[in-house]
């Protein structure tokens, strides 16, 4: 049985996270109102930070199963298709699933509006856990996720976010064409589909 004195020692070391958490998800949440620059530079501001204070919370077990409502499949949904609407031409960007499996060549397509919802939800899930009063649930939630899952997407959207930064000011993305080919980048069968969320989601069905 954890005691009191756990509990308030949880709650003070997870204060800064939660507070992060919490603005980002708001943030992501209430896209629409904010000016697209503006969001832009919010989420690339908040995605380090917020990655940097995930890498610092406990690893605890908790002693009970959780118990409280998740995200669901239709909320995220809304969130995706919100978020894909409004970034536009700047959703998708070219990325390799795994940085040091030197054997594969290709550039997979990573989905920046894909990034954020997945981030959102898994950082909301611990934040319902928290505000039911589940603390070690709440914390462990976030902890596992960001090692299996919303770690990578962070680190993916930092990294679209910074070229978007460096090479238009978060702007409109330009067309860009082959001078081989005459066809645009973005003309390549939607990359095939071969999305990094397909890949991952293949990855994580093989686990």
């Amino acid at each position: 049985m954890r005691t009191s004195r756990f509990s308030a020692s949880l709650t003070s070391r997870t204060r800064a996270f939660r507070m992060q958490a919490r603005a980002f998800c708001n943030l992501i949440a209430g896209h629409e109102h904010i000016p697209l620059r503006h969001f832009l530079h919010s989420a690339h501001q908040s995605l380090p930070a917020l990655y940097a204070l995930g890498l610092q919370l406990p690893g605890i077990c908790p002693e009970h199963e959780a118990s409280y409502t998740r995200v669901s499949v239709e909320e995220w949904r809304r969130l995706f298709r919100s978020l894909s609407t409004r970034l536009g031409d700047r959703v998708h960007y070219s990325g390799v699933f795994d940085a040091y499996d030197r054997r594969d060549g290709q550039a997979l397509i990573g989905n920046l509006a894909d990034d954020l919802a997945d981030v959102h939800a898994d950082l909301e899930n611990g934040l319902r856990c928290w505000r039911a009063g589940d603390h070690e649930n709440a914390v462990w939630e976030w902890h596992f996720m960001l090692e299996c899952h919303w770690g990578e997407h962070a680190t993916d959207a930092i990294r679209a976010l910074y070229w978007l930064r460096r090479d238009v000011q978060y702007g409109p993305v330009p067309c860009l064409t082959s001078a081989s080919s005459g066809r645009t980048r973005a003309s390549r069968p939607v990359l095939e589909e071969r999305t990094v969320r397909a890949a991952r989601r293949a990855a994580d069905a093989q686990r």
